[in-house]
């Protein structure tokens, strides 16, 4: 094989708490994670030596880019003596809470592999992913749904067959993470029930019954210097969606609906006050 195509998918969060804060300045999360039908992709082709890496996005361009990075992670930890050209083109917005880099990074990954025919077991991809990116490890784990612990690296994939149909808008400005997690201040405000959903989930209840119950507890925290957080939930509920919060450490926020022909009505609504929004579903 000299050259591969990949998508590589964003995901939301359909919970995400923030368990405690570890000795080694990382945080413990608990989540369930859900890829979406809106992708990037990578093509990757075969080249004598070294890592070769461009993006569509001059901005995310560079050898510094997460999935160049994972690139030479993969080479050399495979022992691959040749080497991968990398082209990035980007669709799903970044500084979003998508996890679009990570996405990148795990495709990156498995590109370079699969172009010198290198098959590599999981608990393997999963430590190069937790070195790169706490996100990493999920999107290398092949699960479209799955329960997320510890820093990400703890992964349970779920089965949950329901489709379901939803509306994610970016907001003008982007959340960094670092940021977010460092005005975190514990105790936090009263715990959430989370064995509750996720046993909903396992338990394959439809999405009206678990709906109520999800939440994101950075939206605490984004709100306060970003109250457009706070108005594009409120206009999404607006618009009938059965639950509405942020993804990740945002700054994008997203509406799940009933149906297909409700998230569109909604999508355009949303971008008739000029926002960039995607009806879209979950995989």
């Amino acid at each position: 094989m000299n050259e591969i195509i990949l998508r590589a998918p964003a995901k939301i969060n359909l919970f995400l708490e923030i368990e405690r804060r570890r000795p080694d300045g990382y945080h413990d999360i608990s989540s369930v994670f859900r890829l979406i039908d809106v992708a990037d992709e990578i093509a990757a082709e075969r080249i004598p030596s070294g890592v070769e890496f461009s993006c569509d996005v001059p901005s995310l361009d560079g050898p510094d880019n997460l999935a160049a990075r994972a690139a030479r992670a993969a080479l050399g930890a495979a022992r691959i003596r040749g080497g991968v050209k990398i082209k990035l083109s980007k669709k799903i917005p970044w500084g979003s809470g998508l996890g679009g880099a990570s996405s990148d990074a795990a495709a990156a990954i498995n590109a370079s592999l699969a172009l010198y025919g290198v098959e590599m077991d999981k608990a393997r991809l999963i430590k190069i992913g937790k070195y790169l990116g706490a996100d990493v490890p999920f999107f290398l784990s092949g699960a479209a749904t799955a329960e997320v612990r510890g820093i990400g690296e703890q992964i349970v994939p779920l089965e949950w067959p329901r489709n379901l149909d939803i509306v994610v808008v970016k907001p003008p400005f982007s959340i960094s993470t670092k940021e977010a997690y460092s005005r975190l201040a514990f105790p936090l405000t009263a715990p959430r029930q989370i064995d509750k959903i996720t046993a909903a989930i396992k338990a394959g209840e439809p999405i009206e019954k678990i709906a109520p119950h999800l939440f994101n507890r950075f939206e605490e925290i984004a709100a306060q210097s970003h109250p457009e957080i706070r108005n594009l939930k409120g206009f999404l509920d607006d618009q009938g969606a059965l639950a509405s919060l942020m993804s990740g450490s945002g700054s994008a926020v997203f509406g799940i609906f009933a149906d297909k022909i409700s998230a569109s009505l909604a999508s355009a609504a949303v971008q008739r006050e000029s926002l960039r929004a995607y009806a879209t579903r979950t995989l």
